[in-house]
C-alpha cells in the first residue's frame, strides 16, 4: 500500500506508513485530501504553476501535521486555517472585512442592475406611448383613407355620368329610358373610338329627334359646327344612325369641316368610315333607317361617279363594305386602329384628286403583317391603280 503522504511502499496489513508514521487508507485523510485539493483549486483557477505546485506542497505538508497526530477535532480548524493563509486573511477581521467587502459588492452590482432595468423600462414605457400614437395615426389615415375612397368613387360615379349628349325632343316626344339607352350607348363608342387612337375632342352633341319624313335620304343628318345630330324618330331604333351622324362629326373634328364637294373621294371615304366604324363597334353589318341594309359589295370602287349621291353614298357603302369584308380577315383591332390612325394623318391630303389611292396605300402601311392580305382586296375592288 502506497502512503499517501510521502508516497512511501507499506505492506498491505500496515495501519501506519513505516517511513512517515501517516494512518494508511484513513477515509477521514482521503475527505480531509480532497477537501483541502478542492479548496486550493477553486482559490487558485487561472494562477501560474509556480503557485500551484506550491499549493500541493501546502497541502500535503497539512495533511501530514493532520495524519500524524491524528486530531480529528483539529481537521476543521486546520482546514479553516488554510484557507485563511491561502486567501492573505491573518485573523477574523480580515475574513470580516472581505465577507463585507462581497457583500457591498454584490449589492452594488444589483443595484446597478436595478438601475439599468429603471432605464429599460422607461424605454420601453416611451416605446410603448409612441406606438400607441403610430398606431391611432395609423386608424385616422385609415379613416381618412376611406373618406378619399368614398371621394374618389363618388367622382369616378360623376365622371360615368357626364353628360355626352343633349337630347331635343320637343318636336317628337322621346322617353327617358329612350335617351338614356342612347346616352349609355354613345358614352361607349366615345371610349370605344379613343381606345382606337383618336386624340381629338369628343364633346356633348345634341341630338335633335323630329318627325318622321316622306324623303328617305334625310332620316339622319348631321352639323359638325354645332356638333348637332338630327334623327327621325323611326331612325332612334337603331342607335348606329346615330353613331354614324357623330362619327362624322368626329373624323371632321381633327381638320375642320370638309368642302362640301360630294365628288370628291375624301367625302366618299369619310362617308365610308362613317358606315363601317358603329357597325364595327356594334358588331353588327347592317344599316340604314331600320337597320336592314347589309354591307356588302357590290360593284368595284367609282373613280367618276356620274352624280353626287353616287359619288358619296355609293362610294361610301362601298369602302365600308369593303372594310367589313377586311375586318373577318385581319380582325377588327388591327384594321380599325390603322383606319382610325391613316385618317388622322391625312389632313395634308384631303384635295388630292387620289385622294382614295392615297389614303389606302397608307392604310397597308399602317396593317404591318397584314398588308398582303389587305393589299389583295383593295386590288379585287380596284381600291388600287
Amino acid at each position: 500500500m502506497k502512503c499517501s503522504i510521502c508516497d512511501a511502499n507499506n505492506p498491505d496489513d500496515n495501519k501506519y506508513c513505516g517511513r512517515c508514521g501517516a494512518q494508511l487508507n484513513s477515509p477521514a485523510a482521503v475527505a480531509l485530501e480532497d477537501q483541502i485539493r478542492a479548496v486550493i483549486k477553486a482559490e487558485l483557477k487561472g494562477e501560474s504553476s509556480v503557485e500551484v505546485e506550491v499549493a500541493e506542497k501546502i497541502v500535503k505538508r497539512l495533511i501530514t501535521w493532520t495524519k500524524v497526530f491524528g486530531v480529528v477535532v483539529g481537521v476543521p480548524l486546520t482546514l479553516l486555517l488554510a484557507t485563511f493563509a491561502l486567501l492573505g486573511w491573518h485573523s477574523f477581521s480580515d475574513a470580516t472585512r472581505e465577507v463585507e467587502e462581497a457583500k457591498n459588492t454584490a449589492l452594488g452590482s444589483i443595484d446597478t442592475q436595478q438601475r439599468k432595468f429603471s432605464i429599460e423600462a422607461a424605454k420601453l414605457d416611451t416605446d410603448s406611448k409612441s406606438l400607441q400614437t403610430r398606431f391611432e395615426r395609423l386608424l385616422e389615415v385609415a379613416d381618412n383613407d376611406e373618406a378619399l375612397t368614398q371621394q374618389v368613387k363618388s367622382l369616378q360615379k360623376a365622371v360615368n355620368h357626364i353628360e355626352v349628349a343633349r337630347f331635343d325632343s320637343s318636336s317628337a316626344p322621346l322617353d327617358a329610358s329612350q335617351a338614356a339607352t342612347l346616352e349609355m350607348i354613345l358614352q361607349k363608342y366615345q371610349r370605344a373610338i379613343a381606345a382606337l387612337g383618336y386624340t381629338g375632342e369628343q364633346a356633348t352633341v345634341t341630338v335633335h329627334i323630329t318627325p318622321d319624313d316622306s324623303d328617305p335620304s334625310r332620316f339622319a343628318y348631321f352639323d359638325q359646327p354645332t356638333r348637332s345630330v338630327w334623327l327621325e324618330k323611326s331612325a332612334v331604333s337603331d342607335p348606329r344612325n346615330m353613331l354614324r351622324e357623330y362619327t362624322q362629326i368626329v373624323l371632321e373634328g381633327g381638320h375642320g369641316a370638309l368642302a362640301k364637294d360630294y365628288f370628291s373621294p375624301v367625302w366618299a371615304i369619310e362617308s365610308g368610315l362613317a358606315d363601317y366604324l358603329p357597325s364595327s363597334f356594334m358588331d353588327n353589318p347592317k344599316q340604314g333607317r331600320y337597320g336592314n341594309s347589309p354591307l356588302t359589295v357590290t360593284q368595284p370602287w367609282q373613280r367618276d361617279p356620274v352624280d353626287a349621291f353616287s359619288g358619296r353614298t355609293r362610294r361610301g357603302w362601298a369602302f365600308a363594305s369593303i372594310c367589313w369584308e377586311l375586318r373577318a380577315m385581319i380582325g377588327r383591332e388591327s384594321l380599325d386602329k390603322a383606319l382610325v390612325k391613316t385618317w388622322l394623318a391625312s389632313g395634308a391630303i384631303y384635295a388630292d384628286p387620289s385622294f382614295d389611292s392615297l389614303f389606302v396605300g397608307r392604310v397597308l402601311a399602317n396593317l404591318g403583317v397584314n398588308r398582303a392580305k389587305a393589299e389583295s382586296v383593295f386590288r379585287r375592288w380596284q381600291l388600287l391603280q
